[in-house]
């Protein structure tokens, strides 16, 4: 908060700051981003941007560097940074050309670290997805959560049926907003939307990102949208009564939702129940409930989510493994073999249907198919250190101490 009022004011001024991080603090919209702790990621990428780019309104090319590389190794939606630097600064001095350069070189030795030693996952593009209506369905989606944040939810998924009249709805917006920019734009005052813009661009699913949307993408998008509000709030100062009690309502409003929302986050089970009721259809949340229950020993109650989830995405094979473990625990071998069995088909190179089938091979003392299956794993298992334990456990089973201590 403090760093985001200090850039506000250098950009715009001090009120428009102060109204403006207040809007961004409480607003409930990206909660989840706070209340997770898995999703500091969206925290440490946001301040070290601010950071970056205190250093760059400073002429500070080697902090400028520093940050920047933090906020990337924090969280790749910075790689946007240096084109919002570049159009937020059109007036190229030999100061910018150096900092920009440092930004450049930065970005160049992240990408060869990331791709060259970092795991993670390969990205791909679908030609056959229509991404125009996929991009307006998004938007609108985000759009809705800014302006009106009371049903927010943990799994976004968007209905094909639905997305003719979401994404014309998406697109309008995002046309009339851009416009908006642009004009702005040309008179020196589009920092706020552009920032909104260009960090959008990541969190699009132009290309996949393992969730179509997200309320914690917003996290970024809105950090300086935020100011951007506030200043456009103090600016028409012959409504500054009346706009300042609107704006108190809608802080004390959007602080209380905050507030409240930080219950659901309390345990899995409460967050995906509420889930549950604010999306029926929400296989994460059934998946969940699934999961917590089997932790519980539930196994019945378990094996009742688990198929609920497999109704609403029957091609999910995560869920069918652990339909089969709880099948296992409660004593129905046959029927789990058969889960792990139908996982296995469904992804053939599933670690956990592999393992899974590998361990009741064992169990049933065919150690050569087991053995057999633990090698297949090996192929898909990305934690080696498991994979040695998996070995260790069956060579100790098959009394083969000397194998097992080589």
């Amino acid at each position: 908060g403090m760093s985001l009022y200090v850039a506000g004011k250098s950009i715009f001024t001090e009120r428009a700051a102060f109204w403006g991080t207040l809007i961004f603090l409480v607003h409930p919209g990206y909660s989840e981003a706070v209340y997770v702790v898995t999703y500091r990621e969206d925290l440490l990428c946001a301040l070290f941007l601010l950071w970056t780019l205190l250093a760059v309104m400073r002429s500070k090319s080697l902090p400028a560097g520093i940050y920047f590389s933090a906020a990337l190794f924090s969280k790749e939606t910075a790689l946007v940074f240096p084109l919002f630097v570049f159009l937020a600064y059109p007036e190229k001095s030999e100061s910018f050309r150096r900092i920009f350069l440092t930004l450049l070189v930065a970005e160049a030795i992240y990408v060869l670290v990331r791709f060259s030693i970092l795991p993670g996952p390969h990205f791909s593009i679908d030609l056959e997805r229509n991404m125009l209506l996929e991009q307006g369905a998004i938007f609108r989606n985000y759009f809705r959560i800014l302006v009106c944040p009371w049903r927010l939810s943990v799994d976004h998924v968007l209905s094909t049926d639905a997305w003719a009249a979401s994404s014309l709805a998406g697109i309008l917006l995002a046309i009339v907003m851009l416009i908006g920019t642009v004009a702005l734009w040309r008179k020196g005052r589009a920092v706020a939307g552009m920032w909104f813009f260009i960090f959008l661009l990541p969190v699009l699913n132009i290309v996949p990102i393992g969730h179509i949307s997200a309320e914690r993408y917003l996290y970024i998008p809105f950090l300086f949208l935020a100011p951007g509000l506030g200043f456009l709030m103090v600016s028409r100062e012959r409504y500054s009564v009346a706009g300042k009690a609107l704006m108190l309502l809608i802080l004390f409003l959007f602080g209380a939702r905050t507030f409240y929302r930080g219950f659901d986050f309390r345990d899995y089970a409460t967050l995906y129940r509420k889930e549950i009721e604010v999306n029926p259809r929400s296989m994460t949340a059934a998946w969940g409930l699934g999961q917590t229950a089997l932790i519980a020993k539930e196994y019945d109650e378990s094996k009742m989510w688990f198929k609920r989830a497999l109704e609403i995405s029957p091609y999910f094979d995560p869920v069918y493994v652990d339909l089969g473990k709880a099948e296992y625990e409660s004593g129905n071998r046959k029927k789990a073999e058969q889960w792990f069995e139908a996982a296995r088909a469904l992804e053939p190179h599933d670690p956990r249907a592999i393992l899974s089938l590998a361990g009741m091979r064992q169990e049933s003392g065919d150690t050569a198919a087991a053995l057999e299956l633990y090698r297949e794993a090996v192929l898909y298992e990305p934690n080696p250190t498991v994979m040695t334990q998996n070995f260790m456990n069956y060579y100790r089973d098959a009394k083969r101490q000397y194998s097992a201590i080589h």
